[in-house]
């Protein structure tokens, strides 16, 4: 197995769904290295809006987007989501090839639109957690803590409960430092932040603090409604569980 999947990593049955109208295949350059390769890309306005789920993620018809959220340059391996992907300077190279040379002797196999698999899925959001923090100017914490919570979601599916546990303590970690110590996220983010934190320490077993992080948001007057509401239902979810 390559260095770069963490101890724990399995192989995984679940496969993404690739023959959806919403899966492009187009051109792409590396802004760091100037190769020019296939890349997935999403149609937003072919995705088929299924349901929100309590934790706020949002699941489509026919196709599961964090299979193809992000480019990776199967040349130098630099990877992130494609709107840093398209606006990284290529003044960041150096530093960030830096940082992925330990893994370009893996020959790691990254398979690209229809032909995407799981393994594909984890390796490139794995290099996405190296190249990210190093690819923006501004809220690298912010990034790798959604990051991870994107791993996370990706275990989940995959039915692979002991590194979806490691995934989400390591973004609740990160989300956390970020709401205990970061004095310029706003009010409206402090929410969010705290909403995640709550339904992270919620997965976690760690019903005490996901109840003082809901009852947060219910004490705030600037929750919305949708918010709101949600935060109650765990609430009583909670109360269910710590109350039989």
């Amino acid at each position: 197995m390559s260095k770069l999947l963490p101890e724990g990593h399995g192989s995984y049955e679940l496969q993404p769904a690739n023959d959806s109208t919403a899966l492009a295949v187009v051109k792409a350059i590396c802004p760091l290295c100037g190769f020019e390769f296939d890349n997935h890309f999403l149609l937003t306005s072919r995705l088929g809006r299924g349901k929100t789920e309590p934790d706020m993620r949002i699941r489509h018809t026919g196709i599961e987007p964090l299979h193809y959220a992000i480019t990776t340059c199967t040349k130098c391996l630099f990877s992130t989501e494609l709107k840093i992907f398209e606006e990284t300077p290529k003044r960041y190279a150096e530093n960030i090839h830096k940082a992925l040379e330990p893994y370009k002797d893996e020959n790691l196999e990254i398979k690209i639109g229809r032909e995407r698999d799981m393994n594909s899925v984890f390796i490139s959001f794995y290099l996405a957690l190296i190249c990210t923090p190093l690819a923006v100017d501004r809220n690298q914490e912010l990034e790798c803590a959604g990051i991870h919570l994107k791993i996370a979601r990706l275990y989940s599916d995959c039915k692979d409960k002991k590194m979806e546990r490691v995934a989400f303590q390591k973004s609740y970690e990160a989300y956390h430092h970020i709401y205990t110590t970061n004095s310029r996220i706003d009010d409206k983010l402090s929410l969010q932040i705290a909403f995640l934190l709550g339904d992270i320490s919620y997965k976690l077993e760690n019903y005490d603090d996901a109840r003082q992080y809901f009852y947060k948001i219910k004490t705030s007057k600037k929750a919305t409604p949708t918010l709101a509401k949600m935060t109650d239902d765990r609430i009583e979810i909670i109360r269910d569980i710590m109350n039989p």
